[in-house]
């Protein structure tokens, strides 16, 4: 706005596309968060289901290739 000599009236179109933009961030970045969270509450769970014997043996199988 300074270096073309705008005001804030006249860059309203932008200024609400980056409002929006923010928006949009905001929900997808929420969205991937909850996910996240989510998905590491049940692999959490699983794992508490399990011995860590049998925990150690299933990682050592996945790192062979079975």
């Amino acid at each position: 706005m300074n270096s073309i000599g705008a005001t804030i009236t006249e860059t309203g179109k932008e200024i609400l596309s980056l409002w929006i933009q923010t928006g949009i961030y905001f929900l997808t970045a929420c969205l991937v968060y909850g996910f996240q969270v989510n998905h590491s509450m049940h692999v959490r769970a699983e794992l508490a289901s399990h011995s860590y014997t049998e925990i150690r043996e299933r990682i050592a199988r996945k790192l062979a290739g079975e």
